[in-house]
């Protein structure tokens, strides 16, 4: 039996399978490693009835959602930084799968059908159903290809699919210089490991496309984050018989430095299963509650547990088109945190969602979001002394009057 390859796929883009040869079916699926031997204990039986004649067939649905558990989103390491002293950083989000079709009572045999695939981690459909060289998947995020606006200080996670000698990877730095616009490309490094499977993830902020910048080229020594107008992130796939580049993924990211007087960083999953980050900028609204349980105690009416719970209702501010769809990513992310410069915080846990756009729009688009921290215990900030901080200092008390 000729196998049927499926290629490169994300899990929610899975098409269903038709089964035929009428009869009650054995599908087995398998795991397997990258030269498709089946991982230990990676396989699974199930036992499908299918309708007699005249349909004479049968339908695999919802595969991906099968295949889902088996994938798992980039973790976050102990002591995680967004901004580490190692650009790029490989995580697997694939997983190779087999599929076989038996007839009944011979599952000992041969297999009717065979399909492979690889599939990766995905939890909403794309318009790419079926892949056959991944660098031209481009960046695994929904603004590949469109303008985004980033806050000055907000941290910027980009991922795709790594092959290093077909990948090229740079950014495209526009600012200003002696009054003059002026637009530069700086390359990127790539990991020298080149294995097929694998995503990259590369981190970004302002202060490090200037370093970026001034590194590659001299000239712009004198360049400062404040003369910074936008900058792209850049994805080409080299012909490996030809040498030509095609750009196969563009990110714009406008620099935002206007002031919000509230201000909220947020880490999350994007749908793609690698980091992402968005600011709130809205008002926050934060309600402390007393769930307590009371009990009688010595003819007393007294408290016996307390648990204080203090949710923010936090509005994301103006939203775009392609900011709200993150806004979706964010609130369907199964981990969410808190972050500050290049630290990771708490791990919050979203509550309510409110979300509103009429059509035509005579407001801007805007969303709510409530969310309440995951830990139980309330955490609390020791301050520590430090030679360089003045904390008791009295330049300006009474005694200079």
């Amino acid at each position: 039996m000729a196998v049927k390859n499926l290629g490169h796929i994300f899990c929610m883009d899975i098409p269903d399978l038709t089964l035929y040869n009428g009869g009650e079916k054995i599908v087995v699926f398998e795991i397997c490693d990258s030269d498709w031997n089946v991982v230990n204990s990676f396989s699974e039986t199930y036992y499908v009835e299918s309708h007699l004649p005249p349909n004479d067939f049968c339908k695999l649905r919802n595969i991906g959602q099968l295949i889902k558990p088996y994938l798992n989103p980039i973790p976050l390491e102990e002591d995680w930084t967004l901004l580490s002293d190692d650009a790029d950083i490989l995580y697997n989000l694939s997983v190779n799968v087999r599929i076989k079709h038996y007839d009944e009572g011979s599952i000992g045999g041969d297999p009717y059908e065979i399909y492979e695939f690889t599939a990766y981690y995905a939890d909403v459909k794309t318009n790419r159903a079926r892949v056959n060289f991944l660098p031209n998947i481009g960046f695994l995020s929904r603004y590949d290809w469109k303008e985004r606006q980033i806050n000055i200080n907000q941290k910027v996670l980009v991922s795709f699919f790594h092959r290093s000698v077909n990948t090229k990877f740079y950014l495209g730095v526009a600012y200003m210089q002696n009054g003059v616009a002026r637009y530069k490309e700086v390359d990127l490094k790539l990991p020298t490991e080149e294995r097929y499977f694998m995503t990259t993830l590369y981190a970004f902020d302002a202060e490090t496309v200037l370093h970026d910048l001034q590194y590659a080229f001299a000239e712009c020594s004198s360049v400062t984050v404040d003369d910074l107008i936008y900058f792209t992130v850049n994805l080409n796939t080299i012909d490996p018989a030809t040498g030509d580049e095609c750009l196969t993924g563009c990110i714009k990211y406008m620099l935002d430095r206007r002031y919000f007087p509230q201000e909220k960083h947020i880490l999350f999953y994007n749908s793609f299963g690698v980091w992402e980050t968005l600011v709130l900028r809205g008002r926050d609204e934060r309600t402390t509650q007393m769930e307590a349980t009371h009990v009688w105690i010595d003819d007393k009416y007294r408290k016996n547990t307390t648990e204080l719970v203090t949710s923010h209702a936090h509005n994301t501010g103006f939203l775009s088109d392609v900011d709200h769809d993150v806004v979706l990513d964010l609130v369907n992310s199964p981990h969410v945190y808190l972050y500050d410069g290049e630290d990771v915080g708490d791990e919050i846990t979203i509550t309510e969602f409110e979300d509103t756009t009429t059509f035509p729009r005579e407001e801007p688009m805007n969303a709510k979001i409530t969310y309440r921290l995951a830990d139980k215990q309330r955490r609390f900030d020791f301050r520590y002394w430090h030679d360089d901080v003045p904390v008791f200092d009295k330049t300006f008390d009474e005694s200079f009057e």
